[in-house]
């Protein structure tokens, strides 16, 4: 395994890592999927979530993103691109569900 695959195996693995430990140990389970990063998790509840604003979210948003300071697009930091990143994730999963129930649909004559 070399290169691309590799990083591409490795990122994946980290993102996994990173859902276990969002919902193993962070609070409120009730407010997150399992498919949720904690970058994810952190920025949305920093800035949409049902306690945006709280000073938990904002901080972890801010080291979060401190720690992960090259992962960035013009403004927008690791945490944001991570949400963004947790919904397409989602989204593409739906969309293969979607596609495979249309491809077990009886066709009428």
């Amino acid at each position: 395994m070399r290169g691309p695959v590799a990083f591409n195996r490795l990122q994946k693995s980290l993102d996994a890592f990173s859902q276990f430990l969002n919902v193993a140990f962070l609070r409120r389970i009730a407010d997150t999927e399992a498919d949720e990063s904690i970058s994810g998790r952190s920025h949305w509840e920093a800035n949409h979530g049902d306690h945006a604003g709280h000073w938990s979210w904002v901080w972890a948003e801010a080291a979060i993103n401190a720690v992960f300071w090259w992962d960035r697009d013009g403004d927008m930091h690791h945490c944001q691109r991570a949400d963004q990143r947790d919904y397409q994730r989602a989204k593409a999963k739906v969309r293969r569900f979607e596609a495979r129930q249309n491809c077990n649909k009886p066709t009428i004559d």
